[in-house]
């Protein structure tokens, strides 16, 4: 009996020893402060990592598993956390993932955080047709940056094309392709927080050309055809439906812009229509130019008080154009009885005076033909300055000579 007293005794005694031992150590270690290091803030543009010391005096790291430690060397810095060491991490390997170890001078509990390698299969190509870039290789990275080689001013965009960056970024090139130029791009870092969230490297950088737009189009109108002079190889801006059409050969301006033209006696839309050559695989877009085409005027009008006046005395027809200058004349053609009218087929004679007085015999404008009458056109000069104005809208006279008495 006494044996078991003194053995339940004894166990009671081991037992309190222990907890005042361990209650002891946890005292002095909490007395002290010192906790094991930890990581914060990784970033791959600078290539730094901040290690918080928690009381140790001194941080090591290891490179090689634990097996050897060395002193992390670097500007000693206070943070929210308290104090840290902002280490150079340049000298890590970029093209493999890299383990590294840290632990303190006070407490050796080890921590490790794995550095990541590059991404080295970022790759960009530039659409020269669609005038955009289609990028391959970038991984989970969401954003890219780029800048012009002459240059170091790094601009950063989101690889998503609907997004407001990369619309922009769009803008910027069709302004750089005027000349032309070399970009290059790299995807952006994405910084570290600790030892569980590293972040991601900047890729590798990639060097693209945006080649320089070639001369635009010479273009030449013809006045009597209503006609461009356009290639195959052109296409216009159709301003309505906001894309580049492919052009067809010597296209005309009924089929081009239809709104310039005169309709209901009211004077047609003015038009600015573009052209350029289009992009093929091995060259882009070229430079575009620009046809302006002012609306087409109304017909001249045919009465008494009119820009034309026909008068028939049962003898002579006479036609006088009050309407008429050497600036803007009128001009007129006869067509027969018997015979389609085609304005751009018909004779046209011009009339530059309003003094200007006409007559026929019945032979020369015979019963049941019609005499066509329209402002004359000009067409565009370098050296007069002056754009394009079409032929107005045409009407016309029905001859009907009195019956004889």
């Amino acid at each position: 009996m006494i044996k078991r007293i003194f053995s339940c005794c004894t166990a009671v005694l081991v037992i309190t020893v222990v907890f005042l031992l361990t209650s002891g150590l946890k005292t002095v270690q909490a007395a002290g402060g010192e906790k094991p290091v930890t990581i914060g803030k990784i970033d791959y543009d600078d290539l730094t990592l901040q290690v918080f010391k928690n009381g140790n005096g001194i941080v090591y790291f290891s490179t090689n598993g634990r097996k050897n430690w060395l002193e992390a060397d670097g500007e000693i810095k206070n943070g929210s956390e308290g104090e840290y060491i902002e280490m150079d991490i340049s000298w890590v390997d970029p093209k493999s993932d890299v383990k590294l170890y840290f632990k303190g001078n006070k407490d050796e509990t080890a921590v490790d955080v794995t550095i990541p390698k590059m991404i080295t299969v970022f790759k960009v190509k530039f659409d020269k047709i669609a005038i955009d870039f289609d990028f391959d290789g970038y991984g989970s990275c969401e954003k890219f940056m780029w800048r012009k080689t002459s240059d170091y001013n790094w601009t950063e965009v989101s690889f998503d094309k609907s997004s407001a960056s990369y619309k922009a970024f769009l803008k910027t090139i069709e302004t750089l392709r005027f000349k032309g130029c070399k970009l290059i791009f790299c995807c952006i870092q994405k910084t570290g927080t600790d030892d569980k969230n590293p972040g991601e490297r900047l890729s590798n950088e990639v060097k693209v050309t945006i080649p320089k737009q070639a001369e635009a189009p010479l273009i030449q109108f013809d006045l009597k055809k209503r006609t461009v002079n356009t290639k195959d190889s052109w296409e216009y801006y159709d301003s309505k439906q906001k894309k580049w059409i492919s052009c067809s050969k010597n296209m005309d301006l009924d089929t081009l812009i239809p709104e310039v033209f005169s309709t209901g006696g009211k004077k047609g839309e003015d038009v600015k229509i573009r052209f350029r050559f289009y992009a093929t695989d091995k060259k882009a877009a070229s430079k575009s130019t620009t046809l302006f085409v002012p609306g087409q005027n109304p017909a001249p009008v045919i009465g008494e008080s009119g820009d034309v006046i026909f008068t028939n005395d049962n003898k002579k027809l006479k036609i006088s154009f009050p309407g008429a200058s050497t600036e803007l004349p009128i001009e007129y053609c006869i067509i027969k009885k018997g015979y389609a009218f085609d304005e751009k087929k018909a004779v046209w004679k011009t009339v530059k005076s309003s003094k200007k007085t006409l007559t026929f015999s019945a032979s020369g404008a015979p019963g049941g033909s019609k005499i066509y009458v329209r402002f004359a056109g000009e067409n565009m000069s370098k050296v007069k300055g002056t754009d394009i104005r079409l032929a107005s809208a045409c009407t016309y006279y029905e001859v009907n000579w009195p019956d004889k008495t």
